[in-house]
């Protein structure tokens, strides 16, 4: 997906005029549906059809759709974010059920247990 351009840098500090070879990595801007689907993780077409196109930034080239790199970028970040926002909320359930000052009995799973076993 990336496409390899050499450049040509002229010596701009006066040295020997010696012109350095350079090459830069062009990123396209736009992406095929084949394309884009495995750039989002081999994603299946009717999953990126039905689910992920409406999301992203396409344009027609004659008859031919392109996904824009760019919305598939932010879209990645954005489920990133979620995920990290789940993530921490989880985190943060899980220490709120420990940090209590009855500890795992305020669970109230536990308790019902405590009670059903015979003494």
């Amino acid at each position: 997906m990336h496409v390899h351009r050499n450049l040509i840098a002229e010596d701009q500090g006066g040295g020997s005029g010696i012109d350095l070879l350079r090459t830069e990595i062009l990123k396209p801007a736009l992406a095929s549906i084949p394309t884009a689907c495995k750039y989002l993780g081999d994603v299946s077409r009717a999953k990126f059809y039905a689910d992920v196109l409406p999301l992203l930034e396409s344009v027609h080239i004659g008859r031919r759709l392109f996904v824009v790199v760019a919305s598939m970028d932010r879209f990645i970040d954005n489920l990133k974010q979620a995920s990290a926002e789940n993530q921490n909320a989880l985190i943060a359930t899980q220490l709120s059920r420990h940090s209590s000052p009855r500890g795992a009995l305020s669970d109230p799973r536990v308790g019902r247990r405590a009670e059903r076993r015979p003494a």
